[in-house]
């Protein structure tokens, strides 16, 4: 808790360090130099933003009081500073009760809001939504670097701006993946209990979304398997693992065949 806070607090006494060199000696650049260097080490390496929006956090706080809807922000934030630092994002009962302190009690309305694995709660919504923005400021991050092939009408700062606002329009729909509706869609009608947290099964559907396969696609290749699988010796394998693997696009074009009829019936 307060990572955040920690963060501004160094930043604001190093600020006052280096203003005071700064001050004492104005002709010396390498002061100046040192402050920028540290100011962007510390503040600028870490992406603080995620989107937000609002109407659908208006719609789906509807039923919560005043005092409810501060302690669910307040969440929120702690879960988006966690994810940020690099550190587990996954809050434990004791860890929520530490955030919200004496307003603990709001945790039995708002608890609706989060996933639970054992003892720790997340927002899933707010994962996924972090995750596209940690994809797309990489991106931006790798093309200052040169690692991605950049076109060279963007060399320009106003070209390349124009360039970025159209790369966020085309990657946004791609990069907001609804993990949690694919895996529910493959429990209903598997009657497996897959978790859409595990790692390794969203390595696999993202890499089916990075070869443009849709989210209506994967619920095919649920029914489709399902059909072909469930009451067979096949049925352990109605599984992440082997479903959103390279076999993906067959699995997709899967045709059940056709059993002939016994001539002795």
């Amino acid at each position: 808790m307060g990572e955040l806070w920690k963060l501004k607090k160094k930043v604001l006494i190093l600020i006052g360090i280096l203003k005071h060199l700064i001050l004492s000696k104005p002709t010396s650049c390498f002061c100046q130099v040192l402050f920028y260097a540290f100011f962007i080490g510390i503040v600028m390496a870490k992406d603080f933003c995620f989107l937000f929006y609002f109407q659908n956090y208006a719609f789906g706080t509807r039923k919560f009081d005043r005092r409810q809807k501060g302690a669910y922000i307040d969440l929120l934030i702690e879960q988006a500073d966690l994810f940020v630092s690099g550190k587990d994002y996954k809050m434990s009962l004791s860890y929520v009760k530490q955030v919200l302190t004496s307003d603990f009690d709001t945790w039995a309305i708002i608890q609706e809001k989060y996933e639970c694995e054992g003892d720790k709660y997340w927002n899933d919504s707010l994962l996924e939504k972090q995750e596209a923005r940690k994809t797309f400021t990489d991106s931006r991050k790798n093309n200052r670097l040169g690692k991605n092939k950049v076109n060279n009408t963007s060399l320009t700062s106003d070209k390349h701006m124009v360039n970025i606002n159209k790369d966020i329009n085309k990657d946004v729909n791609k990069d907001v993946i609804h993990y949690k509706e694919i895996i529910e869609d493959l429990n209903s009608k598997a009657g497996t209990s897959y978790k859409s947290t595990s790692q390794k099964t969203r390595e696999l559907i993202k890499s089916r979304f990075n070869e443009d396969f849709k989210i209506e696609d994967f619920k095919k290749v649920h029914t489709n398997m399902v059909k072909a699988w469930l009451k067979t010796t096949q049925a352990p394998y109605l599984r992440p693992i082997t479903l959103y693997s390279n076999k993906f696009e067959s699995y997709l074009n899967f045709i059940q065949p056709v059993e002939k009829e016994s001539i002795f019936v």
